[in-house]
């Protein structure tokens, strides 16, 4: 309320696999995000965490920032990291007929995923989103211009998270098609953290199909 320069830390953020069902974090984004005055951010590796704990000791305003248990990815994975910039997402490439948004960790899982789109003559473009809170509004307005058909993936329930907040404002910003994808709405059994996201068909093969099928207006 005070507006106070604190730093949150959210780590075991997403799915957490053998720590059980008690422990997996997949509600942050979507509590954190209604706070009033918070930015949200969600790292997609190791180098880009720095950058944004290093960014948000600089913000002057609360800000936390959710990562998930272990290491985040490769740190090389993407090259060269830009420095952060207030709402700014990161473009990795374009597509023409759809552009995933993703955010955190499992941008790698949509790296993967617009690899075997293109093998199927899918135009897909992936966009690190980096900020939850505030939205990159300009870049959103790109990609609907780009494509007209906007896919979000978040380690996170679907309901309230980044996807939701996506649908907010492109509801009144031109004509898209959107499809979220993110965790259902219930609690996330034990489990080995690569076959949960298997079962619940958030891999990257599961996830190229869902979009395929959206693409193809059969989902």
């Amino acid at each position: 309320m005070q507006g106070l320069p604190v730093v949150f830390a959210v780590d075991r953020a997403g799915n957490v696999g053998n720590d059980g069902e008690t422990h997996h974090g997949l509600y942050d984004l979507s509590y954190l995000s209604h706070m009033p005055g918070l930015t949200l951010l969600a790292p997609k590796n190791e180098d880009e965490l720095e950058k944004m704990l290093d960014y948000a000791f600089e913000l002057d305003k609360p800000c936390a920032i959710r990562y998930p248990k272990g290491g985040s990815g490769e740190a090389a994975y993407g090259g060269v990291l830009a420095e952060i910039e207030t709402s700014k997402s990161e473009l990795i490439s374009t597509g023409g007929d759809v552009e995933i948004w993703a955010v955190g960790n499992i941008v790698k899982t949509a790296d993967a995923a617009t690899r075997l789109l293109r093998e199927k003559g899918c135009s897909a473009g992936l966009i690190n989103a980096r900020f939850v809170k505030p939205l990159d509004e300009a870049g959103l307005v790109k990609s609907i211009n780009r494509t007209g058909a906007i896919v979000t993936l978040e380690d996170n329930i679907v309901n309230g998270g980044f996807g939701s907040a996506v649908a907010d404002f492109i509801k009144d910003n031109g004509n898209v098609k959107l499809l979220k994808l993110g965790w259902p709405e219930h609690f996330l059994e034990h489990g080995d953290i690569e076959e949960l996201f298997v079962k619940y068909r958030l891999d990257a093969v599961s996830v190229a199909e869902r979009i395929w099928e959206f693409i193809e207006g059969e989902a």
